[in-house]
């Protein structure tokens, strides 16, 4: 009889682990499939990568854990949207609305995010490195403890957004509103350490 359990339990450990509802479901899938949009949906852990979703309705989704990279995700709305370890690198995010999303530890290397907006976003942990940032709206972003090396915020507004404890060697600030943004103990584009008062501007 223990035995007989013991299979059983393991047999539904099986399936447990090969069922495609556990990361995402698969109504929610086929509504994307069929119709591009699906807001509010789960899509945790899915493979989306090279896709091209430009426009689509995402709002308020859950797309924490999946592969985004190299999709085309042009003008999509994702605010309020989970994005949180996903991977977003090389991903096309022209003027995009993630206003209020979570993408704590998500990867946007090398992404084109021009005209992007992230107000008022969770980006802790996030990896910017060599994104295309310009004209895109970070204000109020809370950017902390990110890799930003190499990426392009020319006339980007940063207004109150918190870079604290983040990586910003060799970033491109030209233009770039800064006003209020918090880079304590942040690294500065030329490699200079800013102290713990560092608001607005990089103090040594």
């Amino acid at each position: 009889m223990t035995t007989f359990f013991l299979v059983a339990a393991g047999m539904a450990m099986v399936f447990l682990a090969l069922s495609p509802g556990i990361a995402a479901s698969p109504g929610d899938m086929e509504t994307l499939r069929k119709s591009g949009q699906c807001a509010r949906c789960d899509l945790s852990g899915v493979d989306l990568s090279g896709r091209d979703l430009s426009g689509a309705n995402l709002f308020q989704a859950d797309l924490s854990g999946a592969n985004l990279a190299g999709a085309r995700l042009t003008r999509v709305r994702l605010n309020l949207a989970r994005l949180d370890g996903a991977n977003l690198s090389q991903t096309q995010l022209v003027g995009a609305n993630l206003s209020r999303a979570t993408l704590t530890g998500a990867h946007l290397s090398g992404a084109n995010m021009r005209g992007i907006n992230l107000h008022a976003t969770d980006m802790r942990g996030v990896d910017l490195r060599g994104a295309d940032v310009r004209a895109g709206n970070l204000s109020y972003a809370v950017v902390t403890g990110a890799r930003l090396q190499n990426a392009n915020l020319s006339g980007t507004d940063l207004t109150g957004a918190d870079f604290s404890n983040s990586d910003l060697t060799g970033s491109d600030l030209t233009g770039a509103k800064i006003a209020g943004s918090d880079l304590s103990r942040s690294t500065y584009v030329d490699g200079t350490l800013c102290g713990d008062d560092s608001f607005g501007l990089c103090k040594k």
